[in-house]
Order: structure tokens, then C-alpha cells, then sequence
């Protein structure tokens, strides 16, 4: 009985000693450093989107009358017209235009020689019509009650980020003594004596046109005969005048993240990690021009770095990018 009560002794210091030993020895996998979980990922990238400004997406529609010769714009307008965000009408202007044009045409010379004789190429400047189709169309665009209500003049900003540890001291100026006093220099311009004295040769040389640019400069063909010049007149009469207001669009938030991975670039922490993003709160605006909907899905990818004092941070850089783009 002795005898056990003595290995009992010894064998307990050992014991406790082989546990403090694993304590020490055995890396820690609790680490923050070596955890991110799919929750913080995702709280973070939507805090990102939000900091970033590109949680919500906006389009722009022009509006009031001006020139739109593109049949997809317009037909987008016509949409909007019955979506009821805006009114729509669109006008023709269309002509034709003859004009004489200088072209380089080749002709065949036939030449002497002692052999006999030859034919050769050259050419001669020579006036040959061309005719123009001018087409144009322009459209008037107003907003509806329905379109004023959701219509914003710009898109809003996103206030930046303070960092508080670079915060400034308030400072004026104004209450230094140096600030109070015009210490400005003056001194008396002195006329350049080569040009001065020569007034009559620099304001004659002022005057010269500039010959390399206006011997570069192409001189526009005249308009010979017009077809339907009332058409032409009433287009040049017009008078445009346009502005830009934006839709809301929809919203994207990150729902799921994938394929995390954490490692170690010369002992910094870093991690990667794919998010699914999803669509919502989508507007006929953005169903229109932007050809999205609710529910619709997107993978993006982002990477953190973690600090001591801070934890883990998305990238200095970080702007979240469709992967499949």
C-alpha cells in the first residue's frame, strides 16, 4: 500500500507536467487567424457593397428632345412609354443631298518609244456627284407622375469612410500674423525692345493665316441640289435640349459563400472565398434596360487580409467582380 501511495507521487508531478507540455506544444486551431466563417464573409462582403456604393445599381434615361438614331434606344424608350415611366414621341427627318466630289480616276496614255510604242497608266483629279441620304430622328421624352416619383437627378453618393485615426485638427489660417499682411511683390513690366519696336511687322505677322493649317484643313464639298429641303429646314430649326435622370435599377446582396480558403503569404493571414450574389428589389426600369430580375444569381469573388488590431478587413482594393464576365 506505501508503495502505491509513492508511485501515486511520482507519477501525478509527470502527469501534469506531459499535459502542460501538450498545452504548449499543440498549435492552436481556434486561431482567429485561421478561421473565417461563412456568417463573417458574408456580413463583410455586403458591408463592402454598401461602402463601395455597388450594392444598388442605377440606369440613366435621357430626357427632353434630342437626336436618337439608334433603333435599340428607341425601342427601349418605347417600353418605358408602357412601363408608364415616361411619355414618347419621335419625329422623321429625312433627305437626300447631291454633292460634286473631287476624285483620282486612272486613264490609259499611249507613249512613243523607238521600239515602238506603249501604254501607260495615269491618273487626273475629275468632279463626279455623290449622293448623300440624310436620316434623322428625334424624339421627345417626359417623365410621367409615375416616373417623377422614382426618378432621381444623379446617382447618390456613397459618403467615404472616416478613419477616425487620421482625423484633423480644425485650422485657421486666418489668426497667423503672416496671413493678415499682403506680402505680395509688385515690380514694372519691361516691354520686349525686338517686338516693340517693330509694331507694324508683328501686327502684320499676326494677322498672316496660319499656312499648315489651312493648307491641312479640308475644305467642305457644297451641297448642290437638295431633295426635300422643307424636311432639311425644319431639322436645322430645331432646338435641342436634354437631361439625364436615373432609375433605381435593383439591388444585389451576397446570400452564399463557397470555396473558402485561408493561408499564410510570408506570415500575413489571407483568404479567399467565391460569394453568390442575388438580384432583388428589381424595377421595370432595370427589367428594361438592364434585362435583370429578381432572383437572378451571380458569382463574385473576395479575398481579406487579417490584421492584429482589426481582424479580418476585405482588400484596400476590394471591388467585387462578376467572375463570369
Amino acid at each position: 500500500m506505501r508503495s502505491i501511495h509513492h508511485l501515486q507521487r511520482f507519477v501525478g508531478p509527470i502527469c501534469a507536467a506531459t499535459l502542460l507540455f501538450v498545452f504548449i506544444f499543440t498549435p492552436s486551431c481556434t486561431s482567429p487567424q485561421n478561421t473565417l466563417s461563412e456568417r463573417a464573409i458574408l456580413k463583410k462582403f455586403n458591408q463592402a457593397l454598401v461602402s463601395q456604393n455597388d450594392f444598388q445599381q442605377y440606369v440613366g434615361v435621357q430626357t427632353g428632345t434630342y437626336e436618337c438614331n439608334d433603333t435599340e434606344t428607341r425601342h427601349i424608350l418605347r417600353e418605358l412609354e408602357a412601363a408608364g415611366l415616361i411619355t414618347y414621341s419621335v419625329e422623321r427627318y429625312a433627305w437626300w443631298e447631291k454633292e460634286m466630289k473631287s476624285v483620282r480616276k486612272p486613264y490609259t496614255v499611249t507613249r512613243k518609244a523607238f521600239y515602238g510604242s506603249y501604254n501607260t497608266t495615269e491618273y487626273k483629279w475629275t468632279k463626279v456627284p455623290e449622293y448623300l441620304f440624310c436620316d434623322h430622328y428625334v424624339v421627345s421624352v417626359s417623365l410621367t407622375r409615375k416616373g417623377e416619383r422614382l426618378a432621381l437627378s444623379e446617382i447618390p453618393a456613397q459618403p467615404m469612410p472616416v478613419d477616425k485615426d487620421l482625423q484633423q485638427p480644425n485650422i485657421d489660417p486666418s489668426k497667423y500674423v503672416w496671413n493678415q499682411t499682403d506680402l505680395s511683390e509688385e515690380w514694372p513690366t519691361i516691354p520686349n525692345p525686338f517686338v516693340d519696336a517693330q509694331p507694324d511687322r508683328a501686327a502684320n505677322k499676326r494677322n498672316e493665316p496660319d499656312k499648315e493649317t489651312s493648307a491641312s484643313t479640308p475644305k467642305k464639298q457644297a451641297v448642290i441640289e437638295r431633295i426635300d429641303s422643307l424636311q432639311y429646314t425644319a431639322f436645322n430649326n430645331l432646338v435641342f435640349e436634354s437631361d439625364t435622370v436615373y432609375f433605381l435599377s435593383h439591388r444585389i446582396e451576397g446570400i452564399k459563400a463557397r470555396n473558402i480558403q485561408i493561408f499564410k503569404i510570408l506570415g500575413v493571414s489571407t483568404a479567399n472565398a467565391e460569394v453568390v450574389c442575388r438580384m432583388k428589389d428589381v424595377s421595370d426600369a432595370g427589367r428594361i434596360i438592364s434585362k435583370v430580375e429578381n432572383g437572378q444569381r451571380s458569382l463574385r469573388k473576395a479575398s481579406f487580409t487579417y490584421f492584429l488590431d482589426k481582424g479580418w478587413v476585405p482588400d484596400e482594393e476590394f471591388v467585387p467582380y462578376d467572375i463570369f464576365e
